[in-house]
């Protein structure tokens, strides 16, 4: 085969690549997609990157994510008005064309690394098309590490060359295309084109000096960029720091060797669900000489960035794409080559299963197809959330597209599914920001009181609206509910502030009483329910607090203070047992209430009467664990709220009461 041949049958086989990813259109947004499509773009409708999240908050870098989502959602909104049903499938198909250009730079990459050979191209480029395009490997809503990729593989494709003929100048090129890719997409691959840049240059000394040149011309440029957005370098620390923090970035043995076995956990489940290519993978690992030492090293490093980003993230795994296509297209090409009969037939197997995988996704309603994609990566009450804001989105269009509308939670694709906004970094209002701008509650007090917006969205039941009329002048009534998660306030007047305005504290999670008091305030208002059943996580909380009470105990405490928890509340107010205290790593000494409950810190809670710890977590469940036996000990039997199990972890209790605990908790289980 000739390369103009291969060329031609990449470009022939684009159509079935669009067939592959077509039924995914269909997949609603999830919550990242303001981190991309920013407050002051949908407000405006012209790109203002230094106004935005990624300016103030990810160290002046996820560029290049921001800009084409960006474009996406300006394509969307020449072609129909704002929300879910045009900007949805706008950013999926332009995500998709830049993925297939992608699919090429990958298969030109396998060329330098492997063989330069015209079938290697076709194979690889139509494998790595495959694989981004089966479920669950997540490349289907907006991230910014699938933008990674060309970047790595273009440094790749120009390293293998430049070292084995010792052209500095192809190593200058390869940093500083690897470097550019780290400044203005994600910063965390930095470790990973560190060790590649630092092994390679102790074993070859040479390519030093071409390393540190490219590295300073793209960390001039990136310095320059942060200058342009009036953005200090020092100051960037503090929130990327300060994020690494709350997803409980702990820099000891015991919490990595934790955060290892989940991670590890997570990336087996997707192989699982889709092990087509894993399999072709680990054939190639047999079969690959040329090229694999630095192969091996470029996925070494990728792993050590994996492992110290402190969130479990499911998109952090995306890069692994790379070197998955690269062994699986190596495994492909060695099946083929040996010609047994009951061998050779793996390539249609292949093409059976990309069919099976896309006929399934037909058949699925859009309930189904999202449960489906994201399975074992979003928590099934989240995306049970995805799929209402929907049905929001279409009965609140009309009342708030064009107006200001600022959303308090964590479903901050809600600015782009109702095309109303309120220009502000902050994206929404959401606890994280503790850890990454402790000042943000006055912060956005300030600008609230200065300029107001027309309308709230309270998306998990933690706006404030008392302390927002007491202390800031600003009395917003309730005027629709929808699933007892998404409350619609509007502006009805504005009066002086308090005497605390600065320090008013607008998000906080709400009583059952604030929210009873709130309702009874707003008089006659829209109420729609939810059309879906309770997610999976909810019932085996409840099957796990039942169990508990079922075992004699009578008080526990629930250790964070969360979505998760703020999500599971009425669950909790209802169960068998009494929640006592809600303890959390980020307790302020200022506030001694979350809800219903009091709040402190795990070591305040032995001055609460408790039978047992209750961890309530999806994403840190297995850091707070850890965690919570270091710091209790053998006093309180701690369970997780996804393992309807407790651990005894006093071994000094009596055998009686050591079955008291565990014995209903197995049989539940079982």
């Amino acid at each position: 085969m000739s390369w103009s041949d291969a060329l031609l049958v990449f470009a022939v086989f684009f159509p079935i690549y669009v067939i592959l990813r077509l039924p995914f259109l269909r997949l609603p947004l999830h919550i990242d997609t303001g981190f991309y499509v920013s407050n002051h773009l949908v407000a405006t409708g012209t790109f203002q990157y230094r106004s935005g999240w990624n300016a103030r908050y990810a160290g002046c870098s996820k560029v290049v994510p921001e800009f084409v989502y960006s474009f996406a959602y300006l394509i969307a909104q020449r072609v129909s008005p704002h929300g879910s049903s045009s900007y949805a499938i706008s950013s999926r198909i332009v995500a998709m064309l830049y993925n297939f250009v992608t699919a090429g730079i990958v298969g030109m990459t396998l060329c330098q690394l492997w063989r330069p050979e015209p079938t290697v191209f076709l194979c690889a480029a139509i494998t790595y098309a495959m694989l981004s395009s089966e479920a669950q490997y997540g490349v289907y809503y907006e991230n910014g590490e699938l933008f990674e990729i060309p970047f790595h593989a273009g440094a790749l494709m120009l390293l293998v060359p430049g070292i084995a003929e010792q052209n500095m100048l192809y190593i200058a090129l390869a940093s500083f295309i690897a470097m550019t890719g780290s400044y203005f997409v994600k910063l965390s691959s930095i470790i990973t084109w560190g060790i590649v840049f630092v092994v390679v240059g102790i074993t070859n000394p040479a390519t030093l000096v071409a390393f540190a040149v490219g590295a300073l011309v793209a960390t001039t440029l990136y310095v320059l960029w942060m200058f342009a957005n009036r953005q200090s370098p020092l100051a960037m620390l503090e929130p990327l720091w300060g994020h690494e923090t709350a997803c409980g970035q702990r820099l000891t043995p015991g919490v990595i060797m934790d955060r290892l076995r989940s991670k590890m956990h997570g990336m087996l489940s997707v192989f699982r669900r889709q092990p087509i290519f894993p399999l072709l993978a680990i054939v190639g690992l047999f079969g690959m000489s040329d090229g694999q030492g630095l192969l091996c090293l470029y996925g070494a490093g990728l792993f050590v960035a994996y492992v110290f980003q402190a969130a479990d993230c499911w998109y952090y795994r995306i890069p692994f794409l790379l070197p998955l296509a690269f062994l699986a297209t190596v495994g492909l090409t060695m099946l083929q080559a040996l010609m047994v009969h009951d061998v050779s037939i793996i390539l249609p197997v292949v093409c059976l299963w990309a069919a099976h995988n896309t006929l399934r996704a037909i058949r699925m309603n859009r309930d189904q197809l999202a449960r489906w994609v994201w399975d074992g990566h979003v928590a099934t009450d989240t995306l049970t959330g995805d799929l209402e804001l929907e049905s929001v989105a279409r009965s609140w269009r009309s009342e708030l597209q064009g107006r200001t509308l600022f959303v308090y939670g964590s479903f901050n694709q809600a600015y782009a599914m109702l095309g109303a906004s309120y220009p502000t970094a902050m994206v929404a209002a959401e606890r994280y920001l503790d850890d990454m701008a402790p000042d943000w509650q006055s912060t956005l007090a300030t600008q609230l009181v200065s300029d107001p917006p027309e309308y709230i969205l309270d998306t998990g039941n933690v706006f404030a609206s008392e302390v927002m009329r007491t202390q800031l002048g600003l009395d917003y009534k309730l005027h629709a509910i929808h699933a007892d998660r998404f409350r619609l306030f509007r502006l009805e007047r504005v009066a002086n502030g308090g005497p605390c305005m600065v320090s008013a504290r607008t998000y906080r999670p709400q009583s059952a009483a604030e929210l009873q008091a709130e309702r009874n305030r707003s008089g006659s208002i829209q109420v729609t329910h939810s059309n879906y059943t309770a997610d999976a996580n909810a019932e085996v909380l409840a099957k796990t607090l039942s169990t508990l009470g079922h075992a004699g105990l009578r008080n526990v405490a629930i250790y964070g203070a969360g979505q998760f928890t703020i999500r599971h509340a009425t669950l909790l107010r209802e169960a068998t047992v009494n929640v006592a205290v809600v303890l959390d790593d980020q307790a302020s000494e200022t506030e001694d209430q979350f809800m219903d409950w009091p709040i402190v810190r795990p070591e305040q809670a032995d001055e609460h009467d408790i039978d047992a710890i209750v961890i309530c977590s999806d994403r840190h469940a297995r850091i707070m664990d850890a965690k919570a036996k270091a710091i209790w000990g053998t006093r309180w039997p701690v369970v997780r709220w996804d393992r309807p199990e407790a651990e005894a972890v006093n071994p000094d209790t009596t055998e009686a009461s050591h079955q008291r605990i565990e014995r209903p908790l197995a049989e539940a289980s079982a």
